[in-house]
């Protein structure tokens, strides 16, 4: 069920920002294995060396978290995925006549004033599947805030992109190691000053919120600043991971990744595996009150993760529910790489800063209801 609130301009103090509301799918346990599978196969052509490659770009038909953007003058309302694990904006065309385009809210370029047109194709694989279309130039606008970019305009899909029918869009928020062809993404061309955004995801999509330029400081205080380890993933340094009461697993050869898109916690099976060793969730949830919490160490600072989180709690009826647990093992190229995906985001919202390489977790100020 998606609601749709008001795009609100707040100000704190001498900054002011845009705050957009955030829509939410409920996650089902089928959506699990495939997030999963998603989230390898686009990580393993990231690391690819192949400069004559096709670029292959992630799924998001089961991803969470959505928000809307406007393509065009007039701004035509698209309906876009939030992805920090790649740079590139891309909407579906009103020139993709494949079936699974039909009855969606699409980009209709003609009717748009300062479309102009780029002339590239791309390709994006998914697996054996493809989708494809071409690049153009237009007004990406997020809450008010507005960048002339190219993007892609996708024109024939041999995939469902989207399992919701309203989806037709990415928002790219990574850096432009990843873009195809080497695209400027959203925030390197917005209008704006500050270079940086923030995520605020809760259980309660009424409370899920994006913020730009910046963050949320009437509301928010900041945890810790955290360098990022990797200028292509937002990739953090790791010291350990553990269970809350658990001896630590030494995690410094690793990095963590922060993915919106996904609703794992995800790793090597040599972190992983010891990390959840012991941690037997029962199907009937019968002892999901006395799961333990899982640990991540940044920089020495410790952030915790409870069940409630890690957990797919699904009611099946009124008197019974399912669990399953919604930590995996991966197999990456570059198997370095610890994921971690809306349940440790909707606990730790977080600033993600491309002028200083920074990202900043959060604590709700006192007297905020979250």
């Amino acid at each position: 069920m998606y609601k749709t609130l008001a795009v609100a301009a707040l100000t704190s103090g001498a900054t002011s920002f845009t705050k957009v509301p955030i829509r939410k799918r409920e996650l089902q346990e089928e959506m699990i294995a495939s997030q999963l599978d998603k989230l390898a196969d686009r990580m393993n052509a990231n690391e690819v060396d192949d400069s004559n490659a096709d670029v292959s770009l992630k799924d998001f038909s089961d991803a969470q978290y959505y928000l809307d953007l406007h393509v065009g003058t007039p701004g035509q309302k698209i309906e876009a995925a939030i992805d920090t694990m790649g740079s590139d904006t891309w909407v579906e065309s009103s020139s993709c006549h494949s079936t699974h385009c039909w009855f969606k809210k699409d980009y209709k370029h003609k009717k748009s004033k300062t479309y102009k047109s780029d002339g590239q194709s791309f390709k994006i694989y998914f697996g054996e599947n493809k989708v494809q279309g071409h690049v153009s130039q237009d007004i990406i606008d997020v809450g008010g805030v507005q960048a002339e970019m190219k993007f892609g305009e996708i024109t024939k899909v041999r995939h469902r992109m989207f399992k919701d029918k309203k989806a037709t869009g990415v928002l790219g928020l990574g850096y432009d190691a990843l873009s195809v062809d080497g695209l400027q993404s959203f925030m390197d061309l917005a209008q704006v000053d500050d270079r940086s955004f923030s995520i605020y995801l809760h259980q309660d999509e009424d409370k899920s919120y994006f913020v730009v330029p910046g963050m949320d400081t009437a509301n928010w205080g900041v945890i810790d600043t955290h360098n990022v380890a990797e200028e292509k993933y937002w990739a953090l340094n790791v010291d350990y991971v553990k269970q809350s009461t658990g001896k630590p697993i030494l995690a410094y050869k690793n990095k963590i990744v922060l993915d919106s898109s996904t609703s794992l916690i995800a790793g090597p099976e040599a972190i992983m595996n010891p990390l959840m060793s012991g941690i037997d969730i029962k199907k009937d949830c019968s002892n999901f009150e006395s799961l333990p919490d899982l640990v991540f160490s940044i920089d020495g600072i410790e952030y915790s993760v409870p069940a409630s989180s890690y957990v797919l709690k699904e009611k099946k009826n009124k008197k019974k529910s399912k669990c399953s647990s919604k930590v995996q093992t991966h197999n990456l190229i570059d198997g370095d790489y610890i994921v971690l995906g809306d349940p440790f985001l909707r606990h730790y919202p977080a600033h993600f800063n491309l002028a200083t390489n920074t990202i900043q977790f959060m604590k709700p100020n006192a007297g905020f209801d979250w």
